[in-house]
């Protein structure tokens, strides 16, 4: 009897004018670096492809243990693009080093 009664109340919800649709936010990222002398040169792409908006969208980059906090956009809309880029001063030894992309 309970499974009848979820079920006749999920048909008919699902009848309603204006009833709920799923939405989504899929960001799609760019990230490209350039190491010139001592500095490292980062730039962030970031395009909401999903079809909502995105809100507080905000980038945080390391690397090294310097981290840069880029600014926030309060609402990055469909096909919208939210892109961010610091130069950090590195003191590293020549080699392959990790860099980190937080989205917020």
């Amino acid at each position: 009897m309970f499974r009848r009664t979820v079920f006749f109340i999920f048909v008919l919800l699902s009848l309603l004018p204006g009833s709920v649709r799923a939405s989504y936010i899929s960001l799609s990222t760019t990230i490209s670096s350039k190491v010139e002398g001592d500095t490292l040169d980062i730039s962030v792409s970031i395009v909401n492809k999903g079809d909502e908006s995105a809100y507080g969208v905000q980038a945080e980059i390391g690397t090294a243990g310097s981290k840069f906090l880029a600014d926030k956009v309060q609402e990055l809309g469909i096909d919208q693009t939210y892109q961010a880029s610091e130069q950090i001063r590195l003191n590293l030894q020549k080699g392959k080093h990790l860099i980190q992309l937080n989205l917020r």
